[in-house]
């Protein structure tokens, strides 16, 4: 499997009609790890920024959590120390 098809199967399964904010945080971050693992880190940043925007819209704490760390995790990779540490 290929990053590509591994990003847009992810995108599919974000595009499906009524599907809870936290089946698609949980999506996003398998996105950004994808990403992260292939170097990709932008589009680790894009899809966390898509995360961030979905997650105003509601989700639990645990999401939240991990968002933040992915956050932090994408910020020490390209070496921005000082964003990172927020």
């Amino acid at each position: 499997c290929t990053k590509e098809e591994a990003l847009k199967a992810y995108e599919e399964v974000v595009a499906l009609p009524k599907l809870s904010t936290g089946k698609k945080m949980d999506a996003f971050l398998e996105m950004a790890r994808v990403a992260s693992f292939w170097g990709d880190w932008k589009v680790m940043r894009e899809t966390l920024d898509k995360a961030s925007k979905a997650i105003a819209k509601g989700g639990d704490w645990d999401r939240r959590n991990r968002l933040k760390a992915y956050q932090a995790i994408s910020h020490i990779l390209v070496r921005d120390m000082e964003s990172a540490s927020k």
